[in-house]
């Protein structure tokens, strides 16, 4: 029975996910807005508390002009009162007019003192080791003039001067003095409701009566260092002692702008904060009770949802089944009525689809048990899908196993069972059209007759090879005598004949010792001799070999073998063959007044060995092909080279045989690079 679709296999409470979900989705957005009105009213707050803050220095300044207006008013009243005295009272009835002056005619005075005209402190109240006369202002009351402004003294002091008023000579100075300290403090709170200190020197000197509380449970008078030194206004929260505040401060400051303390109007933090975190509880709160609200109306959305879906489920399983008419459940009109529909025609078309898949299976297996070649179609997990008749015959499979059991290893030294046939398989990926891999289709050649003839071909070529070696050997030894003129002289015609005999010869000498070498290298016969061998040596010996090659076209050999490279260990005869067969492949292919470059080197305990040239190079879809045998370039079939397309496959087999690696690289600018790599010989070789 086919099985459902994984839409329609419904979990056990698909209801509460759906709850859950649309209370993560009320959640969410409700915590947002929550966070986000409670930092709009915190911000709105503290703007009200800067402002309010801000405004309170503005009081406390005016307050401050005020009483620097009342100390000049104070000054002047005592001046009038003690001019007089100055010159007729002892100086125990001028300090009792002093204080009575203070007590009595000034309102809240700090301190009064009558200075004379040399300076000297006549009498203060209270007493005082100030010493007045060396002030600005008391040197300007002396001249006859009022004057006001800030003295800095700990705390600091709004001070005024007049002179004194008497008949003669001016006899003196009056100095009155009211201090910024905690009284003072104390009226600027009962005016505005805004707590108030002064700061000296870093350190909090005078504070209302509130903040002055808060203080004494501090055990550093400190302040902010944050809220000391700007001249212009600036607010911050900060603390006295363990209590938070939102303070506003403004700097003193006297001539030059230097500043002489810092002004504070302070806001107790707690209330604001209070309200803000109550006004974040109440919208987190809020927040909360609408996801649950929506947790539930999402439950019961889910559970009406769920029981459509499994009506729909049970008709799907009923088609599953072959049974239409379980259908007729389902509504006949609105969206169920079209789903109904839908599951009909849905219905149809796939068992169209699958009787259209029959047919072409039924095609496929047709076609592949015509072929002659063996087929094997295996899935990605490389478990055997398909055997055809063809395959089966090949690896000597029952016929009427099933592809599954058929003990199949694919990509495998066991793919093909041990016979005497040789049978040669070629494997390639299937892919989707994303790319994807499907799986592995694998093709079975017999190739036992092929095998035999590359076989009687390789044995008839050594044959030949032999039977030519010794008659070619005894021409070439023939020629070179009568060259030399052992037998009488030769005209210029006959010794040209000679030569092209003599030069064709030797090409077939070389041509039948390719031959047997190759043959003996497929049959395992040949044997080495290995042994250290000097690398410059070597290099030397096989360039001086084959020197005529390069002085016939010009070529440039550039050599970088250094002395120090270490000696290989390897049979001289074939390693001087394999340098000598690199070294007339470059010649080859080198046009005239090119360059070829010869290095040497030693790396992870082999000696390397590189030659390359600048000649057309190997293009990229030969390079798999080009150490086969008789294989020639098309570049050297379009001009006609000599050459039997021997010389590289002989390099590849004695280089394997020496247990070493050959390969082909670019060469730059143009060209190709053939990199040899052979055992270096150790200490003990």
């Amino acid at each position: 029975m086919p099985r459902l679709p994984r839409l329609l296999r419904l979990p056990s409470f698909p209801h509460l996910g759906l709850g859950l979900a649309c209370g993560l989705l009320v959640l969410v957005p409700a915590l947002l807005g929550a966070e986000l009105t409670t930092r709009l009213y915190e911000q709105r707050l503290l703007q009200d508390v800067r402002a309010r803050t801000l405004g309170g220095l503005d009081a406390l300044s005016a307050q401050v002009d005020q009483e620097r207006t009342r100390t000049l008013n104070n000054a002047e009243v005592a001046a009038e009162r003690l001019g007089p005295l100055v010159q007729t009272s002892t100086p125990d009835a001028l300090l009792t007019a002093v204080a009575d002056t203070r007590s009595n005619a000034l309102r809240s005075t700090s301190l009064v003192a009558v200075i004379d005209a040399a300076g000297r402190t006549l009498a203060s109240d209270p007493a005082s080791n100030l010493q007045f006369g060396n002030q600005g202002d008391v040197k300007t009351a002396l001249q006859g003039k009022l004057a006001a402004g800030w003295q800095e003294r700990t705390p600091l002091a709004l001070e005024a001067t007049a002179p004194l008023r008497a008949d003669g000579p001016l006899p003196g100075a009056v100095v009155v003095a009211e201090n910024v300290d905690d009284g003072f403090l104390n009226t600027g709170l009962r005016l505005t409701g805004l707590d108030m200190a002064l700061v000296q020197n870093g350190r909090i000197v005078a504070a209302s009566r509130n903040a002055r509380r808060s203080l004494s449970f501090a055990t550093d008078l400190n302040a902010d260092p944050a809220l000391v030194g700007p001249s212009g206004d600036t607010f911050a929260r900060s603390s006295f002692g363990p209590d938070a505040y939102f303070v506003a401060t403004r700097a003193i400051t006297v001539g030059g702008g230097r500043i002489i303390g810092t002004l504070l109007v302070a806001l107790p933090a707690e209330p604001t904060e209070t309200a803000v975190q109550q006004l974040r509880g109440l919208v987190y709160a809020a927040a909360a009770l609408a996801a649950l609200g929506a947790a539930a109306l999402g439950t019961l959305l889910g559970q009406r949802i769920r029981h459509r879906l499994a009506r729909v489920s049970a008709a799907v399983g009923a088609l599953g089944r072959g049974e239409p008419s379980r259908l007729d459940g389902l509504p006949t009109s609105g969206a169920w009525g079209q789903a109904r529909q839908a599951l009909i025609a849905a219905n149809d078309q796939v068992e169209r689809r699958l009787d259209e898949a029959r047919g072409r299976a039924e095609h496929l297996h047709a076609v592949l048990a015509s072929l002659n070649e063996g087929v094997i179609v295996a899935d990605a997990q490389r478990r055997v899908m398909l055997v055809n008749p063809a395959a089966r015959g090949l690896l000597n499979l029952p016929a009427g196993a099933s592809a599954d059991e058929a003990p199949l290893g694919l990509f495998s030294d066991e793919l093909v069972p041990p016979s005497e046939r040789v049978i040669r398989s070629y494997s390639a990926p299937v892919r989707d059209e994303a790319g994807e891999v499907l799986g592995t289709v694998t093709v079975l050649r017999d190739a036992t007759r092929d095998q035999e003839l590359d076989r009687l071909k390789s044995e008839f070529l050594a044959v030949v090879s032999h039977e030519l070696q010794t008659p070619l050997t005894s021409i070439k030894g023939a020629l070179e005598l009568v060259l030399d003129d052992d037998t009488g002289s030769l005209s210029r015609v006959q010794r040209r004949f000679l030569d092209t005999i003599d030069r064709n010869s030797a090409r077939l000498v070389g041509l039948v010792g390719d031959l047997l070498d190759l043959s003996r290298l497929e049959a395992g016969r040949l044997e080495l001799d290995p042994q250290p061998l000097d690398t410059p040596g070597l290099v030397r010996g096989a360039l001086a070999a084959v020197s005529n090659l390069f002085e016939a076209r010009a070529t440039q050999v550039r050599v970088d073998v250094p002395d120090d490279v270490p000696p290989i260990y390897g049979d001289r005869r074939r390693v001087e063959q394999i340098l000598t067969n690199l070294l007339t492949n470059a010649a080859k292919y080198t046009p005239a007044g090119g360059a070829v470059d010869v290095t040497a080197w030693s790396e992870n305990g082999h000696v390397t060995l590189a030659v390359a040239d600048n000649g057309p190079g190997v293009p990229a879809s030969e390079r798999d092909i080009i150490f086969d045998k008789f294989y020639r370039g098309r570049d050297a079939q379009q001009r006609g080279e000599a050459g039997s397309g021997l010389g590289l496959a002989i390099v590849k087999s004695l280089v394997e045989l020496h247990g070493g690696q050959v390969r082909i690289e670019d060469s730059a600018p143009r060209g190709a690079r053939f990199v040899v790599e052979l055992p270096r010989a150790s200490d003990e070789d």
